[in-house]
């Protein structure tokens, strides 16, 4: 009996040290996975913003300055450090890692990022869906790829966001194929993608023709660069285009080689990421061809 006893006391104690292991990560499970808490509202998410607002000004003052087009953080990294670049960086402010850390750990945030013209605060997500708030750095709506609704705060280039990936890719997308890029697009301007300096639209084809020609994307998935000023003109590069996460646009051509792109919906404009002859890296922005 005493025996009986002992081990009935003992499995208790088992029990309750797995519980109060075990519990935190399955609330925090629960959390992350909006089992626990319902959707966030704009309301919710202007309270949110209220409480965080110092705290998140100090981290798009950081990413808005950074070195970087995309970084992102989530609450399993290691305080003071970030993604960017394809590698874990270090952050080189400390009050930023500081306020991040407060942010994602004591303020429940799950990921912070920064794509597109946006700084991004995601406070709620469930399977694909995300809800959060919004900062745009150059003061229109902000874009990072999958956002289906944006409502402004009080406060000037802040917004409230919600995205879904699903949702999102089946209004942009039919059999991976961009339906907003299907057209005839012609080269505006080209810049080194490092420097920032103008680079001539002309020596892109290495021709005369004064603005770089036109390029076809069309519905079979198919894509031509011309290099005459209409479509149909001397076709110079051809080959097949599909799409990605969060609107990037993968150009495979016919010689084996490819590139990728961006399409950016606050200017209704697609960049191409190339190389010259010199290899110099190049930002090539096409608007569309009306």
């Amino acid at each position: 009996m005493k025996l009986k006893r002992i081990v009935i006391l003992l499995a208790i104690a088992g029990l309750t040290i797995f519980m109060l292991i075990c519990l935190p990560y399955v609330l925090n499970t629960l959390y992350l996975g909006g089992f626990l808490f319902p959707p966030p509202g704009i309301e919710r998410m202007e309270r949110v913003f209220a409480r965080n607002k110092n705290l998140m000004i100090t981290v798009t003052d950081y990413f808005s300055n950074a070195d970087y087009d995309e970084i992102y953080v989530d609450r399993s990294d290691r305080k003071g450090s970030m993604h960017a670049g394809g590698s874990s960086l270090p952050f080189e402010d400390k009050k930023a890692a500081n306020a991040v850390h407060k942010l994602l750990r004591k303020r429940y945030h799950n990921m912070i990022g920064k794509s597109g013209n946006t700084i991004w605060f995601q406070k709620w997500t469930h399977l694909d869906r995300q809800r959060g708030i919004a900062y745009s750095m150059d003061g229109s709506e902000p874009y990072n790829g999958i956002f289906t609704l944006l409502e402004p705060l009080s406060e000037p280039n802040w917004y409230y966001y919600e995205a879904s990936f699903d949702e999102w890719q089946a209004v942009f997308f039919t059999n991976d194929i961009p339906n907003h890029t299907i057209g005839n697009w012609k080269p505006i301007s080209a810049r080194n993608r490092y420097s920032g300096v103008d680079y001539p639209l002309q020596d892109l084809l290495e021709t005369d023709e004064k603005y770089g020609g036109t390029v076809s994307f069309c519905d079979d998935g198919t894509f031509f660069w011309n290099a005459g000023a209409e479509p149909g003109d001397m076709v110079s590069w051809a080959g097949t285009f599909c799409s990605e996460f969060m609107g990037r646009i993968t150009l495979n051509y016919s010689d084996g080689s490819t590139e990728y792109a961006d399409y950016l919906p606050p200017s209704q404009e697609i960049v191409l990421y190339t190389l010259d002859k010199d290899m110099t890296p190049l930002e090539v922005y096409f608007a569309r061809r009306q």
